[in-house]
């Protein structure tokens, strides 16, 4: 940041009318440094930020975070609120990509690749003149960068990846949008968008045209005739919009009814061998003529990219179906592995909306076509890890977690995975000594609340609990307790003694405190389902059940089988269902992790329930 700082400064001399300007903009950055907008990036780009990752990605961005610019400096939906984040990050990244980073080739270029220039095409008519100022002028410098090298005889394989994206301008209204800033726009902006009309029209005629033969409408030869004779604009403007109007007009459409909007005629005779690349590709030299389906490909990506990022997951999915169905054999792996990650994430998250949508599968097999085209692509075999540990396949989801990490170079991407394998382990409970010391006290526990079981738990199986409430097994417990107490009370005043505790108030102060052994139990003396029945009844509140959810979190790493007792007996009480459907959403969420990890051991009723709920 202070680089970037240091270079504005020096760009103005002491006493330039562009100082103040200048010196107010680097102290909104330094203000931004301190204090990263990491709330607005989560909620555009729905990706954890840190306020380090967010100040990197605004002042030293990576080749590999570069692309998120690409979505940030769009304008938001339309008719946003004021506070939409996308408004505010918008105007910073414009700037911040405007004034230092497309003068970075390497980030440039991958920005490009991204569908950023489509995304700065989109304002070339924006109604703030600074962003549309910013936006022209950054496309401006793209297209006269001798680093992209745009007029290349022989464009290698990268160079002609850049040239899709240029041709993907011409589905649309970017020509259109050129002229309109023709009057009404910025102080000089007419010229510059003169000089990429020029640019624009004399490449297409190069790589993409019979003959290098270009027809363009009538409407803009006569734009061309009448930008030339203009008293309001320099003599170098008029000058270079003769030489474009002269250079133009000796090939016109034919005049057969074409649209005035069509300001490149349909009627261009596009060559196979005009196609820059070897073997040629066939749909580019058909792109104004049959839509071009690798051409779109690139745009629906960036579109479908847009509405994933704002929530819209229907019509991103809709977006990247129509992108992969348009993809050719000689199509770039990377870029295909890409359109099939993007939709698998689509269905992940559509899955997490509706349960019974069956996208979970679809999304395992988006992730397995992406790295057929791409083995190396991570994201793949996190998304994959994600989809089989949520549906329970848990020997898959450790071996595509431990190929993933295997792959990681970077130590947050390795982080990541290491945290996921962790999850893993504890939901398969795959060490020997762990799962039989996790069976001695499930066994224990069992017995000692009249639970019916025979057999250990078998690793990764779900055991729904019986629980045997006759007459005769209260007996048989009660007989047991007396051989444990020291005195051996009678067994009538036992049954005393269980009957004041099912009668007395609940007290919320043994449910706190830092000792949560003690909190645990006290809760396992209560007794079983049917006395957490009698003691809560009907006056269960939040709070109470809050710090019992806590007690349960707490213990769960050293004892998971007392606190599936615990939640199990807690499912018993009358408002149960109620409480949990009024509670906040971070412990809605926590009782949701918390049914996860003992997937194997909750039952029936009360994981539909919680599941339904949370």
């Amino acid at each position: 940041m202070d680089a970037i700082v240091q270079g504005l400064s020096q760009q103005v001399v002491a006493g330039s009318h562009e100082r103040e300007a200048i010196e107010a903009l680097c102290e909104h950055f330094r203000s931004t440094n301190a204090a990263p907008p990491v709330d607005e990036l989560e909620a555009v780009l729905r990706v954890r930020f840190t306020e380090e990752r967010a100040r990197a990605l605004l002042f030293e961005p990576s080749v590999e975070e570069v692309k998120f610019y690409a979505l940030l400096v769009c304008s938001p939906p339309d008719n946003a609120p004021h506070e939409h984040p996308q408004i505010k990050l918008q105007h910073l990244f414009l700037t911040l990509f405007y004034m230092v980073h497309v003068h970075r080739p390497k980030l440039a270029v991958e920005f490009v690749l991204h569908g950023g220039l489509a995304s700065l095409a989109a304002l070339v008519v924006h109604e703030n003149l600074v962003i549309r100022a910013q936006a022209i002028e950054a496309i401006l410098v793209i297209t006269g960068s001798e680093d992209f090298d745009w007029f290349a005889e022989s464009p290698s394989h990268a160079q002609f990846q850049l040239h899709q994206c240029m041709l993907a301008l011409t589905r649309t209204t970017f020509l259109a949008d050129l002229v309109a800033n023709y009057d009404h726009s910025f102080p000089g902006g007419s010229y510059l968008c003169l000089q990429i009309i020029g640019f624009y029209l004399s490449w297409l005629r190069k790589f993409y045209c019979k003959d290098n033969i270009i027809r363009v409408s009538k409407q803009i030869i006569d734009t061309f005739q009448s930008w030339s004779e203009r008293l309001d604009v320099s003599a170098e403007e008029r000058d270079f919009a003769k030489q474009l109007f002269e250079d133009f007009k000796r090939f016109p459409a034919k005049a057969n009814g074409e649209e005035s909007s069509n300001f490149l005629s349909k009627h261009n005779d596009f060559s196979t061998e005009s196609c820059p690349t070897t073997p040629p590709k066939p749909p580019a030299n058909e792109v104004l003529v049959n839509d071009a389906p690798i051409v779109e490909e690139l745009s629906l990506r960036a579109q479908g990219n847009a509405h994933f990022a704002q929530g819209e997951y229907t019509k991103a999915l809709e977006l990247y179906t129509q992108a992969i169905e348009s993809k050719t054999e000689t199509d770039s792996a990377v870029q295909i592995a890409r359109l099939y990650g993007n939709r698998a994430a689509v269905f992940m998250e559509l899955q997490k909306k509706n349960n019974d949508g069956g996208y979970m599968q679809q999304c395992i097999d988006d992730c397995k076509q992406s790295l057929q085209h791409d083995p190396s692509y991570i994201k793949a075999y996190y998304r994959l890890t994600q989809a089989f540990l949520e549906g329970g396949d848990l020997e898959q989801a450790k071996v595509f977690a431990m190929k993933g990490k295997q792959l990681c170079t970077e130590k947050r991407e390795q982080d990541t995975f290491a945290v996921l394998l962790k999850s893993i382990a504890f939901a398969s409970q795959e060490s020997d000594e762990r799962r039989a010391e996790l069976d001695d006290i499930y066994q224990a526990i069992l017995k000692r609340y009249g639970f019916e079981t025979k057999a250990p738990i078998p690793a990764g199986k779900k055991k729904n609990i019986q629980i045997d409430n006759s007459d005769e097994n209260r007996k048989q417990q009660a007989t047991v307790e007396e051989s444990r107490t020291m005195h051996a009370p009678e067994k009538k005043k036992k049954a005393i003694k269980v009957k004041k505790v099912k009668k007395k108030r609940v007290s919320f102060q043994h449910l706190t405190g830092d000792d949560f052994e003690a909190r645990a139990n006290y809760l396992l003396k209560i007794g079983d389902e049917n006395d957490f029945r009698a003691l809560f009844g009907d006056n269960l509140d939040e709070r109470q059940f809050a710090a019992i959810i806590d007690t349960v979190d707490s213990m769960l790493p050293q004892n998971p089988a007392m606190a599936l007792v615990i939640l199990q007996n807690l499912g018993a009480v009358n408002r149960f269902s109620v409480v949990l459907m009024f509670l906040e959403n971070s412990t809605r969420s926590r009782i949701k992790s918390l049914f996860s990890m003992l997937e194997p051991l909750v039952g029936g009723d009360l994981k539909a329930t919680v599941h339904q709920l949370s």
